[in-house]
């Protein structure tokens, strides 16, 4: 049995949850959003809550049940808080100053490309502000 599999997961108010066949579709106030379940997996909404079942006791059935009620909480937590990614960068590995000693160039090694990005608007930031 699978301790995660068995806890139903709940649809906060505000929030509409339906399954169609094998297909789940969550929709909140931050959009919609659907899941195709493997086929050894049964979803079913009943009195506010979405509840996983396997089909069969096979071992692969198991593996999939709670990494499918798992990724249908993520689609809830997604429609309702949405998603939010934070950094904490130690270290810059190259810094390069002007004659006025202000910050004019730096190279930082970051990934992935999401983390580059934040980074760049944050150190943009930074820089017109000094």
């Amino acid at each position: 049995m699978s301790r995660i599999g068995k806890r139903a997961v709940a649809v906060p108010s505000g929030v509409t949850a339906n399954v169609e066949g094998q297909t789940v579709k969550v929709q909140g106030p931050k959009g919609a959003l659907q899941l195709v379940l493997h086929d050894d997996i049964m979803a079913k909404v009943d009195d506010g809550q979405i509840k996983v079942e396997p089909r069969a006791e096979t071992q692969r059935a198991r593996a999939q049940w709670g990494t499918s009620r798992t990724l249908i909480a993520n689609l809830v937590s997604g429609v309702t808080k949405g998603f939010e990614q934070r950094l904490e960068i130690n270290g810059v590995d190259m810094i390069g100053w002007n004659a006025e000693g202000r910050i004019d160039r730096f190279k930082v090694m970051v990934r992935p490309l999401k983390a580059i990005n934040a980074l760049h608007q944050a150190m943009g930031a930074k820089l017109a502000s000094t």
